[in-house]
């Protein structure tokens, strides 16, 4: 059996192995079905401040742990037409309801309230309390708006 890797470099190759391989993304239309079990890998970004405000790319990598120190301090989103717009296009909120989903990491010792970026509304409980975490889920809701969810 031979391992097939897919990259925006090469292309469709043939290598040695058995399994096959996606560098950077892959767009499905229609559905997609995985058997067995996901594993997800997250490149993470360290904040040690009182105050950060999030890059897309970190929303596009998927984790943020942050320390906070020196009192209450805010997670501030980036500008919903950043959201939208994505990484480089990647990551990029085409349509309304598209979402991207990434964790969050109190890892300090102060509260951290969630705050929006312009154009942006956070729902749900925005307060994340020490050595604890949050899923941001981040959603089109027009093509000038995003709404953060915080689960």
């Amino acid at each position: 059996m031979v391992k097939v890797v897919i990259s925006d470099n090469k292309g469709l190759v043939q290598e040695a192995g058995t399994n096959v391989v996606l560098e950077n993304s892959i767009a499905v239309g229609g559905d997609l079905e995985l058997r067995g079990r996901q594993t997800q890998k997250f490149t993470h970004a360290d904040a040690d401040t009182q105050n950060h405000t999030l890059t897309v790319a970190q929303i596009k990598d998927g984790l943020l742990v942050h320390t906070s120190t020196t009192g209450a301090g805010t997670l501030t989103t980036p500008t919903a037409a950043a959201i939208i717009a994505g990484d480089s296009g990647v990551g990029a909120l085409e349509q309304n309801g598209d979402s991207i989903i990434m964790y969050y990491m109190n890892d300090g010792n102060q509260t951290v309230t969630v705050t929006a970026g312009s154009n942006v509304t956070v729902l749900g409980d925005a307060d994340v309390p020490t050595n604890t975490g949050a899923t941001l889920i981040f959603r089109r809701h027009s093509s000038t708006a995003v709404r953060c969810f915080v689960v």
